[in-house]
């Protein structure tokens, strides 16, 4: 019994990467005002490793890191833990211009592994 266990948990976690990455959000859709806090939702599930990072900012920074919050998708029923969730980043907008911002989804012992996911949004502050 214990050796199904741990079988099905290595599968869980050598296949945690191969998970499609749905965005609430599109590339390019975020526009706001100078001093409006707006936020990025990413499908992360920690428990394998992973988790979002910020690895790119334009130049010029116009949107200052407020908060980087994860949040369960729900409860672990009869004991069960490891379930995904939400990874937010939260940010204010902090000067008029266009910046992008780009994520890896990786796990972070792994120095120089190509990252599982990523993802890169556009933001306009007016």
């Amino acid at each position: 019994m214990k050796s199904l266990i741990f079988a099905g948990l290595a599968v869980a976690l050598l296949t945690a990467c191969q998970a499609t990455v749905k965005h609430e959000a599109t590339p390019s859709d975020y526009i706001v005002r100078k001093g409006e806090v707006f936020k990025i939702d990413l499908k992360s599930n920690p428990t394998t490793g992973y988790h979002w990072v910020i690895v790119h900012r334009d130049e010029r920074e116009l949107a200052d890191s407020v908060a980087d919050i994860f949040t369960p998708d729900r409860k672990p029923k009869n004991g069960f833990v490891g379930g995904g969730g939400t990874q937010t980043f939260k940010f204010k907008g902090t000067d008029k211009g266009i910046d992008t911002l780009k994520f890896e989804y990786v796990r972070p012992w792994e120095i120089g592994a190509e990252p599982c996911q990523t993802a890169s949004y556009i933001i306009e502050v007016r």
